[in-house]
């Protein structure tokens, strides 16, 4: 089935629910459906076909998602991007993509523009009022179009969206998702935190939809269930409390950061968050500080499940709180731990560390990136998608992530993962933040080096290094050597670190030699 189809299935079983709610706008199921279909059929006037690619410069909102569903509907692509790109990043996703259409808003306005400025990009489409000359107003193309179904029969193993990593280590990759390998995507979430259809749920659209667990872990689930979906066009955590309990929501999936910001509001313990019964989170590790928090101060259903854009993988730990950073083998998936610079076949023994690798012949898999052979012969080998993250299974059989193979520290021989430093750091009630990297050292190879970001500005490194010292998690010698104070750590949407952005600032900080 594609994704356009179970839309049809989805409004045909509940046409008057609310479906989607956006600041003021307010949509049933049978609305929502018309303007979706009213928006293909304009597209299609306007000369898009099935294959054709359509880069998405839009935040998480009502346009977003009724663009992404009449691209389903007409067999189109979507191609979202983070609106936050600057202009070179926006050029590199037309290069990439070479789409056909690109829309955008207000805030992406002036660098759209000027990255398709001379580009071959037929047809521009804006949203958010009086369109820039020369550019189509998305709300005029909708109003102007017939509300009756495109007809466009879709195969679902046609190409439903292009997803770019978060670039983590550098320029971002296009990971093609088909209609089949969203629905796939879709059910892993469903099925690791035991979501059930027709409850009355209602979701909370906090993580943006150019993200897999944006569009198939919120999104695409809260459709399939007959729940209402509430857009968060930019996450302020005080008006997501606002929205939680105005309107008493009860699906939160979001990153550790989000989690962060939300229970560090003033007056969050005065907040009715009662409604929220279901709690997810993915992207990065969870400090166990906070995933305590969160369950003492939320509720203890909370699942941790782990993906990536490329293979998802669904590794999944129902009531995270038991058993911190602990996962469990998802039912669509097929993965091994092996040695690090192994093969396929080189597994490694319980209570050893080594890559995690996925099966790509997975539903829920992608088959290769974007017009990248090279990229993807040097990910993909024998069948199987290097992740990259570094994992090793317990005596009970549950599976621990300790990091990227590319961001493990080398001290003196020892390994180093900055996530079980950063565990530590984030500990302190003034750090709000911390990254933790390596840096050369003639004697050593690599030192441990933090960057932190404060919650009390009287924090200075004395009194990190003093924490760091006291701890009985760290030994001495994963000890940061140094401590650099930084306004924000770098991250991408899903909350992962962006440690090459925190070298190149400390490229600028620090001397050559650490």
């Amino acid at each position: 089935m594609d994704l356009g189809t179970m839309f049809d299935f989805v409004v045909e079983r509940t046409p008057d629910r609310l479906a989607i709610v956006d600041g003021d706008q307010r949509l049933t199921y049978a609305e929502w459906r018309r303007r979706v279909d009213r928006l293909a059929n304009g597209l299609r006037a306007r000369g898009v076909r099935p294959g054709d690619r359509v880069l998405i410069g839009l935040r998480t909102g009502e346009p977003h998602a009724t663009l992404f569903l009449a691209l389903q509907k007409l067999g189109a692509v979507a191609v979202p991007f983070n609106p936050r790109l600057k202009e070179g990043g926006v050029a590199y996703h037309i290069q990439d993509a070479e789409p056909c259409a690109v829309v955008f808003e207000p805030l992406t306005c002036e660098t759209v523009l000027a990255a398709t400025r001379g580009a071959p990009v037929p047809l521009r489409l804006f949203d958010g009022g009086r369109p820039p000359a020369g550019v189509v107003s998305l709300a005029q193309l909708v109003e102007d179009s017939p509300d009756t179904d495109p007809g466009v029969t879709v195969d679902d193993s046609a190409l439903s969206v292009i997803l770019y990593t978060s670039g983590t280590t550098g320029q971002p990759k296009g990971v093609p998702i088909t209609h089949r390998t969203g629905l796939a995507r879709m059910f892993t979430v469903m099925l690791a935190h035991g979501l059930r259809h027709g409850e009355g749920d209602r979701f909370v659209g906090a993580m943006p939809l150019y993200h897999t667990i944006g569009l198939h872990g919120v999104l695409l689930p809260s459709l399939y269930l007959n729940a209402t979906y509430y857009a968060v066009r930019d996450f302020v955590p005080s008006s997501v409390l606002d929205l939680i309990e105005r309107e008493h929501l009860t699906f939160l999936f979001a990153s550790p950061t989000h989690f962060h910001m939300l229970l560090s509001q003033p007056d969050f313990t005065a907040r009715d968050v009662r409604s929220v019964r279901d709690l997810v989170y993915a992207g990065a590790p969870m400090a166990r500080e906070l995933l305590q928090r969160v369950v003492a101060q939320m509720t203890a259903n909370l699942t941790h499940i782990y993906g990536n854009t490329e293979a998802y993988v669904g590794f999944y730990f129902r009531n995270a709180g038991r058993k911190p950073g602990a996962l469990r083998m998802g039912v669509q998936s097929r993965t091994r731990i092996v040695r690090l610079g192994g093969g396929p076949e080189d597994l490694v023994e319980p209570g050893r560390e080594g890559e995690l690798i996925a099966d790509i012949r997975a539903d829920e898999a992608f088959a290769g990136y974007w017009h990248k052979p090279q990229e993807t012969a040097r990910a993909v080998r024998d069948g199987w998608y290097f992740t990259g993250d570094v994992a090793y299974q317990d005596a009970e059989g549950d599976l621990f992530i300790t990091g990227r193979v590319d961001d493990m520290i080398i001290s003196g021989g020892e390994n180093i993962h900055p996530a079980e430093v950063e565990d530590v750091l984030l500990a302190h009630p003034k750090v709000r933040d911390a990254a933790v990297v390596g840096l050369p050292h003639e004697r050593w190879g690599q030192v441990v080096v933090a960057c932190v970001a404060r919650a009390d500005a009287s924090l200075d490194e004395a009194e990190v290094d003093r924490h760091c010292l006291q701890s009985r998690l760290l030994p001495d010698f994963k000890r940061p050597r140094q401590v650099f104070f930084i306004e924000e750590i770098p991250r991408n949407a899903s909350g992962k670190v962006l440690r090459f952005q925190v070298r190149e600032w400390l490229a600028q900080h620090t001397p050559t030699e650490a």
